[in-house]
């Protein structure tokens, strides 16, 4: 059993996204709340009638995701 001193806090896993996955879906609940360390995303939604819409870039130290299994409001893929 490992003993940290008070105050010092588990570091935060590492996730590995390649270019052309996709982390987080439009509408789908989000497994967590991810801060980007390098690289960077595209965050699209899909209008009703499918058409898709480029709404940001999201690059190192931008959060993406969402706490507590909440909806995805865009589909954030890893350029």
């Amino acid at each position: 059993m490992v003993v940290r001193p008070v105050g010092v806090v588990e570091p935060l896993p590492l996730v590995v996204v390649r270019t052309g996955h996709t982390a987080v879906r439009q509408g789908e609940p989000c497994p967590d709340l991810w801060s980007i360390e390098s690289g960077v995303f595209d965050a699209r939604i899909v209008s009703d009638d499918g058409r898709s819409f480029l709404m940001d870039l999201y690059g190192p130290g931008d959060p993406i995701g969402a706490p507590s299994e909440l909806p995805s409001h865009v589909t954030a893929t890893a350029l």
